[in-house]
């Protein structure tokens, strides 16, 4: 009796807890407060793809940030580049241009004062006074300062006068020659002032340009030594050699200073002064000098 009784008793408990249950559901399907099986689960999924939706966009945003910075600053930088390569053109253009109007401006000068140098007479007033000291120091003795010294310093010396004239007057300076020439018992102002008297009048016979070639080669058998100048100028014809070392006319007829003077410097120093030309092939200056210290020069015979 009594178990059948607490049978039906838990079975009306039973019961009554299922028709809660029933109405519980049935209150929340009402107010919409019933979930489905699963259904927080997808919330929650939901809620981190939209956290990680937000992150990726937050992450793509900086990204674009950063990328339009070093966009622009690749432009300014490219901005500042091209305006100093501007600059850098324009300046190579102005400097350019400069040269030009400096060149120009130069062949004019030059022109100028050839044609004023060739219209002049021939011994304007103004250059009588330098003539006649040149005439009136050739008179006197040639006043040696003897001493040994290196040739191919002298003879340098020489060539770097001319070398900014060479260049100004489009004449090819060919210099053929060691700078190691060996020793020679000379006054070495007076030799440099002779080599100048013939590159001087070689210029003068290339106004037009040409080619002027200093050469030097060594005589073992005599002890001799030769320096030879050789121009492209017009020359001189047979009878201009002979009457070359004349100071009263030169072949562009003014005072022949150049020849006399250099003939007259080696001849003293002991040495020769040779012209080898043909008309219309250029002229060729030989010295020829009796190399060695001052205790050598005794034991060479020159020929």
């Amino acid at each position: 009796m009594h178990s059948d009784r607490e049978a039906d008793l838990y079975a009306i408990r039973s019961l009554r807890e299922e028709v809660t249950h029933a109405r519980q559901a049935v209150d929340a399907i009402a107010t919409g407060r019933y979930v489905l099986p699963y259904e927080n689960e997808i919330r929650d999924l939901r809620q981190r793809l939209a956290y990680k939706e937000r992150e990726f966009l937050d992450i793509i945003a900086a990204h674009e940030r950063q990328l339009q910075k070093l966009s622009e600053d690749a432009v300014r930088e490219a901005v500042a580049f091209n305006t100093a390569l501007k600059q850098k053109e324009d300046t190579i253009r102005e400097l350019r241009e400069e040269r030009v109007r400096l060149q120009e401006k130069h062949d004019e000068d030059r022109d100028r004062l050839r044609e004023k140098y060739e219209a002049e007479p021939t011994y304007p007033p103004r250059r009588a006074t330098a003539v006649a000291a040149e005439l009136a120091r050739l008179r006197r003795p040639v006043n040696l300062h003897m001493k040994s010294g290196s040739l191919g310093d002298a003879l340098s010396r020489a060539v770097d006068v001319v070398r900014d004239v060479c260049r100004n007057q489009n004449v090819e300076l060919v210099c053929d020659y060691s700078a190691n020439l060996g020793l020679l018992f000379m006054d070495e102002n007076l030799l440099v002032d002779a080599f100048l008297q013939i590159l001087h009048n070689a210029l003068d016979a290339m106004p037009e340009g040409g080619a002027l070639t200093v050469a030097c080669r060594r005589v073992v058998v005599s002890g001799t030594v030769e320096i030879v100048f050789t121009d492209t100028g017009p020359g001189m014809s047979r009878a201009q050699i002979e009457g070359a070392f004349d100071h009263s006319l030169s072949t562009r007829n003014r005072l022949g200073l150049g020849l006399f003077s250099a003939r007259r410097i080696v001849e003293a120093l002991g040495g020769k002064l040779l012209l080898s030309s043909e008309e219309g092939e250029g002229l060729s200056v030989t010295f020829i000098l009796l190399m060695g210290s001052k205790q050598d020069r005794g034991k060479l015979q020159f020929l």
